[in-house]
């Protein structure tokens, strides 16, 4: 089965409820869209790679290659944001970079590293579930944690499963239609008509695949009886307790702290106006 980006390793995390690494991100992501500065993101990214690296045993340079794929899409986002931020205030802006007929100012170059910055912890803290989260731990999870119905936990985790056969069966396909001479064909037509040769094939393995995993789990009556036993019981366990009231403590603190130096209402952490958008 593929494992995603998933690492292997014997670590903190990796000894966690996937249920509770999950369910991490959800208020992680609801205080994250409640803020506009630039600190709260930042404490919260910081606190995620930590973890990674300290509690997850994560190498620094397996974490910059997850890291990579945001690079290029953080770039572009802060741009994008800079340049058409519109501010609501009476004053004027000050202007910071001066390019002609755009002008980046201020509170717009700061808006866009605060939207940065809190899409990168959300993106750190998914990396935090994913990088130590093997996907079948997380189907039994949700399956004996969540009451997941097990017919659809079956089904999710035998459909994940097919994912990577798809790139075997396109090589195959590929090279049966070398074989048999079929041409590549060019101009503007030619790569939609090899993307339908490649697509029916593969429509009409993947339904043959999904029919055999549907006759297996009727056959074998799954889902048919209320309880059933499990090779591997997956529970919830004083680390797990442990780690989401540090992480709750780490909440109530920093936001406390930023609160009483009156951060969380101002755009500008520098001295700038507040909040108004």
């Amino acid at each position: 089965m593929s494992q995603g980006i998933y690492m292997e390793t014997s670590s903190y995390l990796h000894r966690l409820n996937p249920v509770t690494k999950f369910v991490l991100v959800i208020p992680t992501t609801l205080i994250l869209t409640l803020v506009v500065d630039i600190a709260v993101p930042a404490l919260f990214s910081l606190f995620f790679l930590l973890a990674l690296l300290v509690l997850g045993r994560i190498p620094p340079s397996r974490l910059a290659r997850a890291l990579l794929p945001f690079l290029p899409a953080g770039i572009g986002l802060l741009w994008t944001t800079a340049a058409f931020y519109q501010t609501r205030m009476a004053e004027a802006p000050a202007v910071a970079l001066d390019l002609g007929p755009l002008q980046l100012t201020r509170a717009g170059i700061i808006y866009a590293v605060s939207i940065v910055l809190r899409v990168l912890a959300i993106y750190t803290s998914s990396l935090l579930f994913l990088l130590t989260t093997h996907p079948t731990d997380f189907i039994l999870a949700l399956v004996q944690q969540c009451r997941l119905p097990v017919r659809l936990g079956y089904g999710v985790m035998a459909a994940y499963r097919f994912v990577p056969l798809l790139s075997t069966e396109l090589a195959q396909i590929r090279a049966a239609h070398r074989v048999r001479g079929v041409p590549e064909g060019g101009g503007a037509l030619g790569a939609p008509r090899r993307l339908l040769g490649y697509a029916i094939p593969l429509l009409a393995s993947g339904i043959r695949r999904a029919q055999q995993v549907a006759v297996a789990m009727d056959a074998r009556a799954l889902g048919a009886q209320r309880r059933r036993t499990f090779y591997r019981h997956l529970r919830f366990s004083g680390s797990d307790l442990a780690f989401l009231l540090a992480y709750a403590v780490f909440v109530v603190v920093v936001l406390s702290l930023l609160v009483w130096m009156g951060l969380p209402a101002r755009l500008d952490p520098f001295g700038g106006p507040a909040m108004r958008r």
